[in-house]
């Protein structure tokens, strides 16, 4: 392999001081006891949530809801087809191409993290750009990752924002209602400042002892400056994406006997969005969403009981659609396997003044 080839997949060396590997060290176990923790709260929360609400009920909604099941596991693959829409866009616009079996599976196998790993967007995008990587190098994938996480926050904080005006007139706790208005405050902030800050020459200039880092910032800022289109279309089967998970929650809702409203549906996305956000570190955010969609029952039209069987069963549909992402992941990896190997041309690294 080529030194460009080499520069092109994988960070430059620079220069650690000695205490570099120690703090990182440090870092990482932070993050797994913090993990644990969090892991272990939501355990909890699931525990009492069951034992107070009583396990006949939740039962008999869970029993109520079964015969729905394939049909929300099909909105989910919809979902996906959504995000796989989403990536296609910035493809394009990249003139970058995947080949398609790469491009589902990419897509399936950050379909099953995000459901069973702690911060499972941010872990989905990753395995993703990595699948993609090969055939656009890692700078390129990491600046179409970096793009369409931007892409999932603006459709978050839009639901959030058409959730909180809903709830305005719905029987919802102040405390969530404030929940939904700082989380659409602190989604929009991010969105801005991530946006501007990455899209930014200071930027490069703080990461130009980084190779990798000061290349992928430099892709982003190129795809944002020369197709914004194409951001738009991101943030639109975003968007779409989540109106589907929006209509799943409504016929959940529906079939426990609320009546189906659009405002309703607003709510409920809104409070699902802050609830998984405050569990972000949970694997499947166990407790969490459960805790969020119980304390907004009256909002949803639902009895305490009832809106746990439904956080329940969307927790059953996540996980079914998880494990058919497997299967399919493994099954499109087994295909290409038994293709011959074919050489990918990588293009080459851009010098830090092409943009």
């Amino acid at each position: 392999m080529t030194e460009k080839h080499l520069l092109h997949t994988t960070p430059t060396a620079t220069n650690e001081s000695p205490s570099a590997p120690a703090r990182a060290h440090v870092s990482r176990l932070v993050t797994r006891i913090l993990t644990l923790l969090m892991a272990a709260v939501g355990v909890v929360t699931f525990g009492l949530l069951l034992w107070n609400l009583g396990d006949l009920e939740v039962l008999r909604g869970l029993w109520s809801l079964s015969s729905y099941l394939p049909l929300l596991v099909l909105m989910e693959l919809g979902r996906l087809g959504c995000e796989l829409l989403g990536t296609r866009a910035l493809l394009t616009a990249a003139n970058a191409s995947v080949p398609p079996l790469s491009l589902l599976r990419g897509q399936l196998i950050a379909q099953a993290l995000d459901v069973v790993m702690p911060a499972g967007r941010t872990a989905a995008e990753a395995a993703k750009a990595t699948v993609y990587a090969r055939y656009l190098g890692l700078p390129q994938a990491a600046a179409i990752a970096t793009m369409l996480q931007l892409a999932v926050l603006v459709a978050n904080a839009s639901w959030a924002i058409a959730g909180y005006i809903a709830s305005l007139s719905a029987p919802l706790t102040h405390a969530l209602r404030v929940a939904l208005l700082g989380f659409a405050a602190a989604i929009s902030c991010l969105v801005l400042g991530v946006g501007a800050f990455a899209a930014s020459p200071v930027a490069r200039q703080l990461f130009a002892q980084v190779r990798f880092v000061e290349v992928s910032l430099q892709r982003f800022a190129e795809l944002l400056r020369s197709a914004p289109r194409a951001l738009m279309n991101a943030v639109f089967a975003q968007l779409l994406g989540r109106s589907m998970q929006a209509l799943q929650l409504v016929v959940l809702g529906y079939a426990l006997g609320a009546e189906p409203t659009f405002a309703r549906a607003a709510i409920m996305q809104a409070v699902y969005l802050v609830g998984a956000a405050s569990g972000e570190l949970v694997p499947a955010q166990l407790g969490a969403t459960d805790a969020a969609f119980v304390l907004a029952a009256p909002a949803f039209g639902l009895t305490q009981s009832a809106a746990f069987s439904a956080s329940l069963m969307l927790h059953a549909v996540q996980l079914s659609t998880g494990a058919l992402a497997c299967l399919g992941a493994f099954l499109l990896w087994w295909l290409e396997a038994r293709k011959p190997d074919a050489k990918v041309a990588l293009p080459a690294l851009e010098t830090p003044g092409s943009v």
